[in-house]
This record gives structure tokens, sequence and C-alpha cells, in this order.
């Protein structure tokens, strides 16, 4: 009986047991899922202790206050207060909560970043067995919501009190809303425009073009905006700076057009001042290239619209910067001024005249029916710059040079078809200048042969392929040979002899000119060492030295190691640097040519007149000789022009202690005037070809005995 007794009672005890642990279970999966929950809930969830220090956090806690776990734990939530809400707001939550009531409310905090947080809360106290333990509080972040309704109140008060008018219609063009401003603006009463179309404050300033452009843009770019002028209910008319922005629905339909007015009423007459200086060349009073930038893209949108064919001629002068540099800026102002009312004269009304640049103008042909317009176009423009021009006394002449693409076969955005136009112009001026050449694609296969050249020359060294010819230099009153100008030349495999005007250029883009600079150096040296030694008599040995290669902080250091190491005297070396050289360094950076002339190198300005220094600049630099351009000799003694300017290079180079050097004589009769203005020295055909160095040995020879 007692057995049975206490199997029954194990029994009832593993019942109960079992019972217990179901329980148990059942309530620790309640807590996982609990936990669970928090842990991926989206709204904060903090627990702290009795006295408000912070035990939990969850990951959203980390993801919208920006602080991690480990920074809060331990600390009071007030580490996150903006101090944005008042004492009494903090005072009035803390009561309520110490009488153990849950609070709810907003709250404003501030992310560890210092960003505003907006945080929907509810904080519960949580008493077990009749004692506070913890505290739990549940937030929503609502900065979102809070930032749009103030954007939208601060809208709404914008609408109403803006200077502006504001006009909403619907997709009809039917008036929907307007603002205070608007009415005040023009005059009309809201009943008397509700469901109105917005032309009835349209006034007839604007012509078709204008609207065209304006619906253009809207129906393309989803926005317009210009200056129009409008009709008051008055009759008077208000010119106004109008925005339209196109609203459109979630498929792309047009919903509403909103637009807004500003007045320019009182401002018209500078804005129109402004304008035109911003827009307008101050010389010319030609639009500028910003004019010509804003136009070009109008124009193209409506030449796609009606189908029609558009020209850009660049125009550019030639040999402008000359006249510039050695008459002076007056002169070439003038001359400018003249060239424009010219070209302008030619023209048709709808075509634009533009001057991007210093002798750079554009022009644009619109519409133009054929290829063959243009073309006629362009000798006009050349005929009229062709034509003499007299400017404060001065007699001149000038070319110019016109590059045409059209729109849109040649290209149709504004930056290709720009780039075309210049690439023709370009083209022109290799082609002897004074005349005009039309874009084609050839001059874009041109482009791929140049950097297949450019790959060529990158081994030309290594490959043996760059020597040096010689040109004599001769005393122009006694014909002996004074030295020679070392010239560099390349024979390529692949590409025959290249001409140094095709690969210096692109020497100097790559810095490859840097090695071939040191290379003609050197070889130049050691050449004019080797004469000596078989008994020349001459005076020294020209070498062309790169701007590119002044760029080098060594240079100095590495010419002169290779005078010590050929064993040249240095007086017997001339560098020989462009106008180009001279710009592009200031006299402060100039400090090379003063260390090579001290130690005994001549220093010579190359090409003279071709680029955009001056004598004035120049006489504070260290210089000897002065080379007058063969572009200037070509036509002695019979362009007046040419004339002129070598003259004056002359005086103002002897005025100034320099010896002066004219380069590509071709004729008896350009030696003799040159020797008649006092020029000292010349080199040419007429004189000597360029030459190897053993021709140019048995030549000097012959000459010079």
């Amino acid at each position: 009986m007692i057995t049975f007794s206490f199997f029954l009672l194990a029994f009832l005890i593993l019942i109960i047991l079992v019972f217990k642990y179901q329980q148990l279970r059942k309530t620790t999966r309640e807590l996982l899922a609990f936990r669970y929950a928090i842990e991926n809930s989206d709204n904060v969830v903090v627990l702290t202790d009795k006295d408000r220090k912070i035990e939990y956090v969850n990951d959203a806690f980390e993801a919208h206050t920006g602080y991690t776990k480990h920074e809060v734990l331990g600390k009071n939530p007030g580490i996150l207060k903006s101090d944005l809400l008042s004492d009494d707001f903090y005072k009035n939550m803390n009561e309520t909560l110490d009488r153990g009531e849950r609070w709810q409310g907003e709250l404003i905090n501030r992310r560890k970043d210092g960003t505003l947080l907006y945080e929907k809360t509810s904080i519960v106290p949580i008493v077990v067995d009749g004692e506070l333990i913890q505290y739990l509080a549940i937030k929503l972040d609502i900065t979102d919501y809070i930032e749009q309704q103030q954007k939208l109140q601060q809208s709404a008060a914008v609408y109403e009190t803006i200077g502006d008018g504001i006009m909403i219609t619907d997709s009809e063009k039917k008036i929907l809303s307007i603002n205070p401003s608007f009415i005040q603006m023009f005059g009309y009463d809201e009943e008397e425009l509700i469901g109105q179309e917005p032309t009835i404050i349209t006034s007839t300033k604007q012509d078709r073009i204008f609207y065209r452009r304006m619906w253009y843009s809207l129906m393309t770019k989803d926005r317009w905006k210009g200056k129009m002028y409008n009709k008051a209910k008055s009759g008077k008319r208000l010119p106004t700076w109008l925005t339209i922005t196109v609203v459109r629905d979630k498929v792309g339909a047009i919903a509403n057009f909103i637009a807004i007015y500003a007045n320019l009423e009182e401002i018209i007459e500078m804005e129109e001042k402004a304008d035109y200086l911003a827009y307008h060349d101050s010389l010319t009073q030609l639009p500028n290239r910003a004019h010509f930038e804003r136009q070009i893209v109008d124009i193209f949108d409506l030449a796609k619209m009606s189908k029609e064919k558009v020209a850009i001629l660049f125009v550019d002068l030639d040999r402008f910067k000359v006249i510039n540099d050695t008459l002076g800026h007056h002169v070439g102002d003038g001359m400018l001024v003249e060239l424009a009312e010219r070209i302008k004269k030619v023209l048709g009304k709808n075509d634009l005249l533009a001057r991007i640049g210093g002798d750079e103008f554009v022009v644009i042909l619109n519409p133009v029916k054929e290829k063959k317009d243009a073309g006629v176009m362009a000798a006009k423009i050349l005929s009229v710059i062709r034509e003499p021009i007299n400017v404060q006394d001065y007699h001149l002449n000038t070319t110019a040079s016109i590059g045409i693409a059209f729109y849109p076969e040649d290209g149709e955005d504004r930056s290709t078809i720009v780039k075309h136009a210049d690439s023709a112009m370009y083209h022109a001026k290799d082609k002897g200048k004074d005349n005009y050449q039309f874009y084609t694609k050839q001059l874009s296969l041109d482009v791929q042969a140049r950097l297949n050249l450019e790959q060529e020359l990158l081994h030309a060294m290594e490959r043996e392929e760059l020597f040096l010819y010689y040109q004599p230099q001769y005393y122009l009153k006694s014909g002996k040979i004074s030295g020679a100008e070392a010239l560099l030349r390349w024979e390529n495999l692949n590409l025959g002899r290249v001409s140094p005007d095709k690969f210096i250029s692109i020497a100097e883009e790559t810095g490859i000119i840097v090695d071939i600079g040191y290379f003609v150096f050197e070889e130049a040296c050691k050449e004019y060492m080797h004469w000596k030694e078989q008994g020349l008599d001459i005076d020294s040995i020209s070498v062309n030295i790169s701007s590119v290669q002044f760029r080098e902080d060594d240079l100095f250091e590495k010419l002169k190691e290779i005078i010590i190491k050929v064993g040249i005297p240095p007086y017997s070396i001339e560098i020989e640097i462009t106008e180009s050289f001279i710009m592009e360094y200031s006299t402060t950076n100039l400090t090379i040519l003063e260390d090579l002339r001290n130690i005994g190198c001549k220093i010579s300005i190359d090409d003279f007149g071709t680029g955009y220094s001056s004598m004035s600049y120049m006489k504070s630099l260290a210089l000897d000789t002065i080379k007058i351009d063969k572009s200037f000799v070509a036509d002695l003694p019979h362009n007046t022009h040419d004339v002129e300017v070598s003259k004056a290079i002359i005086a103002l180079s002897k005025s100034l202690g320099y010896h002066v050097i004219a380069e590509g004589i071709e004729t008896p009769e350009q030696e003799k005037f040159l020797l008649e203005y006092h020029c000292d020295i010349g080199q040419g055909y007429y004189f000597a070809k360029p030459m190897d160095s053993s021709a140019f040995v048995a030549f000097v020879k012959e000459k010079n005995q």
C-alpha cells in the first residue's frame, strides 16, 4: 500500500514537472520572439534602469541616432537632447513618469552628427511586484514627416507673401490659381482670371519665333525662362522675367504649368545695359563669345524643327598680332573696329556676327540653302578684309583665313560644329592663308594621321632617325659666313622624311622635345668643335631650345654639363628662343637666360613679330639678337606693310643694342633692302639651303677663303 502510494505521488510530481516545463518552454519562446521583434523593429527601443541609465538599445537606435550601443550604455538618454525644448517640457515629462504613469509626446533630439531628430515617443515605467525596476521607451522617427510639413508651410507662406506673381494652370492651360502678388502686379481680380488662359495678359511684343522657342523648350526640357512683355488690365505693357515649369504626373503626362512672373519694370533699364555689356564686345560692339554660345543653341533648335541648314564661319585674321604688337594696341583696335563694320555690311539681316577672341570672329548664316552660298559669303568677307585700311596715318593690309562647317551634316551640337569649323579654319591657314575651306571628314582623318606620327616619334631617338642640318648665316655687308643654325631633321622608315613643321609641335605637346632638345644641343656643339678642328673660321652655332624645355628645373645645369663635356666655348653658342617663351614666363622666372648669358652664351629671339611680345617688354631681358621672321621678308620690298614692319623691327632693335638677323632671304632684292636698312646678318635659300655637316664644311671653305 505504501509502495503504491509512493508511485502514485511520484507520477503526480512527474506530471506537474512536465506541465511546468511546457509552461517554461512556452514562456521562453515568447521571450525569444519578443526579443527578436525588438531587435528587428524599425522603431527605436531604449531600456533604462530605475535611475534612467541606459541598459539596452536596439539596432534601430544606432541607425537613427548615429551612436553605437557601447557609446550610450550607462548614459542618461539626455545625451540626445537638442535644447530646443523648454525645461518645463522635461519637468512635466519627468513628473508623469515619477507617478508611474506612461508618457507620450514628441521629442526633438540631436543625432551624433548634430542634425535634428524628431521622434514620436512613448515611455512606460516597468513595475514588478509593486517595485519600479526599469523604463521602456519606444520611439518612431518622424523627422521626414516634420520636415515635409515645415516645407509645405514654408511653401504656402512663400506663395502668399512672395513679391513675384505666381500662376498655376491645368494641362489645357486654364488658370487654376494665382497668388496675391499676381493680382497686384496685373490689376485683375481672382474671379476674372480663374478658368481663363494666360493669353489674357499677353502683349504683342513677342513674335512667332519667340513662342516657338519657348514651347520647344517646355516640351523638350520641361522648363523655360526669359524676359517677356505682358499686359496689365489697364493696358500698360509690363516687362517681366518669366519662368515656366512643366509638372508631369507619374506616367509622364502634363498635369500643370507653373509660371512665375518677376516684375522688371524698375530695373529694366539697368538690366538691358548690363545684358548688353555682358553679351557684347566693348570694342567693336559686336555680340561676344557668351552671346554666340547662347544664340547658337537656339538657332540649332529652330533649324532642327524647320529642317533647315545653318553655316558656321570661323574668321581668323592673318598676322594681326604683328600689327598689334609692333604698331601698338591702339592701331590694332582701330583695325578691328573697321573690319567689324565691313563684315557687318555684307551679311544678311538674319545672320549673326560675333567677336569671340582677339582677332577671331564667327559668322552664323541662318539659314543657308546651298553649300556654295556659304562659300560666296566667305569670299565676300575675305574681299572686304583684304581692302587697305587706314588707321591713324598708317596704311595697312591684312587678310583672313575662314573655316566653314554646316549644321546638321557636320555635327548636331554646338561643340562639334565649332570644333569642325575651327579645324577647317586652321586648314585654310595651312593652305597659305587668305582663303576659305570647308570642313571635311578628311580633316578628322588627319587627326588620326597625327596620332600615328606621334607613335613613330616616340621611338625616333632610339632608332637614331633624328639628325641635324645646318643653314649658314652670313654678314650682309661682306658675305662672310658668321655661323650656322642647327636644324632638326627626321627620316622615318614608315613615314619617310617628316617636316619639322609637322613633328616639332607634337614633340612639345608630348614632352618628347625635352630629350630631343638635349640631343640637338649636344650634337650641334660637337659638330661646331669638329669644324673648328678643321680650321673653319665661324663665330657661333645657333641652337633652338623649346619653351617646353625651359620648364625643366635642371635645364641650366644640364646645358652647362654638355658645354663642359664637349669643351665648346660658351661664347660660341647662341641660344634661340621664341616669342611664345617670352609670354609664357615672366621676367622674374627667366633667370636661366641670365645664367646662360653669365657663362658667355648669347641669347636670340627667333621668329620675331609672329608672337605677342613687344620691344618695351624685351628691353629688360638678357638678349643679344633679334631674328626677323621670314613671313615679313617674303614680300620685301614690294609689300608696304612688310616694309614698314621690318624697318620698325630693325630700328627698334638697333636702339636697344641688339644685332639683327633676317631669315628667309630668297631674292637679291630682299637682301639689298635689308642691307640698305642696316640689318646685320642674313639667312635663307638665296645664300644657301640647309645642308649636312660635310657639305657645310666645304661650303664655308669655299665662301670664306
